[in-house]
């Protein structure tokens, strides 16, 4: 089997939108220039000038609607904010967003961790989030584990890392195909709006990701989704999704803990057991 490999990197999210608009040259029943079908529609928008249009504004409504996961786990960060012997302050603005805060109404509800040194000794993670995605995972399905990686990412930078985040996609076909895009470096605060659109949107998979692996000569039709390669060592890199069905409220929980876990926040096995039954 021939298993050339193409790698596409972009520094910026910018690029990659410019990148994107590129019409490929050859296109099948589910690219990304297709009208899309169902309802929701599968390509996450009708058409694929509506996903460059979330791509440059971000996201708010799938951001706030991510808040009802994101809210579920808000007493867990808070736990294992308050075990850490850095003092968190609050205001308008701020490293991270405390759930509990912002759905209460309250305007200073971004935390920061009280300096206690030279910021460059923050533990830094390097998040791969690889949203492939075979065409039997439904719209809702690729929203929660978006909003999964969300709410790791508010664990994560709420317990003083700083993350990096790189949206990739990985696809095999005659050769393999694997697209990175830097959406969030670790020096940048979160940006809610436009992380929702790309790790929880299917038109930032199925509309922008598919129009550059189109241009590679890669087809949705005649493809898969394949782990991506690409990676520093002690990174932290999340799988591709093959199952048809939904996920559970508990495997969710439990995606948020493991990915904590490898950048060593532990959230325990009862704390996810209460989180299951609320």
């Amino acid at each position: 089997m021939n298993t050339n490999k193409v790698i596409a990197k972009f520094d910026t999210f910018e690029e990659f939108v410019r990148q994107a608009l590129v019409v490929p040259k050859r296109q099948d029943s589910c690219s990304s220039r297709q009208k899309s079908w169902g309802t929701p529609p599968w390509h996450g928008t009708d058409k694929f000038e509506e996903a460059v249009e979330l791509a440059r504004r971000g996201w708010p409504e799938g951001s706030a609607k991510a808040l009802e996961f994101r809210a579920s786990i808000a007493d867990a960060v808070r736990e294992i904010i308050t075990s850490r012997s850095q003092s968190v302050s609050y205001d308008v603005s701020g490293q991270w967003v405390d759930i509990g805060r912002y759905l209460d109404g309250e305007p200073e509800c971004f935390g920061n961790l009280e300096a206690t040194g030279d910021t460059a000794s923050q533990p830094v993670v390097k998040l791969y989030v690889n949203l492939a995605a075979s065409g039997a995972v439904s719209v809702e399905s690729l929203f929660a584990r978006g909003a999964v990686i969300l709410a790791a990412i508010d664990v994560l930078e709420a317990t003083g890392r700083r993350v990096e985040v790189i949206a990739a996609k990985g696809s095999r076909g005659r050769t393999i195909h694997e697209t990175y895009v830097t959406i969030k470096r670790a020096d940048q605060p979160v940006d809610a709006d436009r992380l929702a659109f790309v790790l929880a949107h299917a038109a930032c998979l199925r509309r922008l990701f598919f129009s550059v692996m189109e241009q590679a000569g890669h087809l949705p039709n005649s493809t898969y989704p394949h782990q991506i390669s690409v990676f520093e060592e002690g990174a932290i890199v999340t799988g591709h999704a093959l199952r048809g069905r939904d996920f559970t409220k508990s495997e969710l929980l439990r995606e948020v803990a493991a990915i904590c876990g490898q950048a060593g926040v532990e959230i325990p096995e009862e704390e996810i057991q209460r989180l299951v039954a609320s």
